[in-house]
């Protein structure tokens, strides 16, 4: 019969006749009305006892899913609200349209203001959050009733939804654009192995777009080995670092200016809705590049990765 969890206040003479107040302990289910008091807060009143096991409240899943934004929460901080949606791939036993598990299909799941992880920030269009799955029973057992073939999935919500934010450090800072490398390793864990390395991004992209007749891709940040020399080194661990596209509107202009290489900043990890290629949301600087930072090979310069803006 409930929604979700709450507390609400019910005083003594809200009890309704012939309930014995004594009755009504810690963990009794109870039927009753929502009114206001004087202040306007909101009461219960006409208490009264329920069958036991009648207060259901919605069941949190809590094995953590991963997806990106499809739809964002609008009119938070109004009167009027909307719903948010979250897309995510589907598993095998989960309940979602057959469509959904589709290989390249995306479930979908709403989420609302109070589904916010800990009252965190609104993600955007395109950010990768985890969430957990909030099933309604009173919803369900509706659907169910009512014969819906969509009775398996129905009364599901995204809960506890929360943006992908990580650390890395800018390798390309341009005027209108720049790459952050990251652990791709650290990402894949932090996504349930969603989000593995960005499409493209460990190359920054093919031709064309901004810089023309600049030399594409990344040259080595270190001197190459001296051929002469006698000593012998191990070879190198595989590395997990891969690079991350973002756009110089994305950078936090109240705390963050003049971003250089060697910076260390945080990020929202996310995807460009229309490719799905991965990129940078809200860069934030954390940490100032060490000055011996500026005493590395330099970068070759790099253009914008096509279709990038």
């Amino acid at each position: 019969c409930c929604d979700r969890a709450g507390d609400l206040l019910f005083r003594l003479e809200a009890v309704a006749a012939g309930v014995d107040a004594a009755s009504l302990t810690p963990g009794t289910d109870v039927d009753f009305r929502v009114s206001r008091d004087d202040g306007g807060r909101p009461v219960a009143v006409d208490v009264r006892l329920a069958p036991p096991g009648s207060a259901v409240f919605e069941e949190v899943d809590e094995e953590l899913r991963c997806g990106f934004v499809a739809e964002r929460l609008q009119g938070r901080g109004t009167t009027t609200l909307s719903t948010g949606v979250v897309e995510y791939a589907a598993r095998d036993g989960d309940p979602a349209p057959p469509a959904a598990k589709r290989a390249g299909v995306r479930a979908r799941l709403a989420f609302g203001v109070d589904d916010l992880a800990d009252g965190g920030a609104n993600p955007r269009v395109g950010d990768c959050v985890t969430f957990r799955i909030a099933t309604d029973p009173r919803v369900m057992r509706a659907a169910v009733k009512a014969g819906s073939a969509a009775a398996a999935f129905a009364g599901r919500r995204a809960s506890r939804v929360a943006s992908v934010v990580l650390e890395g450090t800018i390798v390309v800072a341009k005027p209108t654009f720049g790459f952050i490398e990251y652990d791709a390793a650290e990402a894949e864990a932090a996504t349930c192995g969603v989000v593995v390395a960005a499409k493209g991004g460990g190359g920054g992209g093919g031709g064309g777009g901004e810089g023309e007749g600049e030399a594409a891709g990344a040259a080595a940040a270190y001197p190459a080995a001296d051929p002469s020399s006698t000593t012998t080194t191990p070879p190198p661990r595989p590395s997990t670092k891969s690079r991350l596209y973002y756009n110089a509107a994305e950078v936090d202009a109240a705390t963050t200016t003049d971003l250089r290489r060697g910076d260390t900043v945080s990020f929202a990890l996310a995807e460009r809705p229309a490719t799905r290629e991965s990129v940078a949301h809200r860069v934030v600087r954390v940490r100032d590049a060490p000055p011996s930072s500026s005493s590395r090979a330099p970068l070759v310069a790099e253009r914008r990765p096509d279709g990038m803006n």
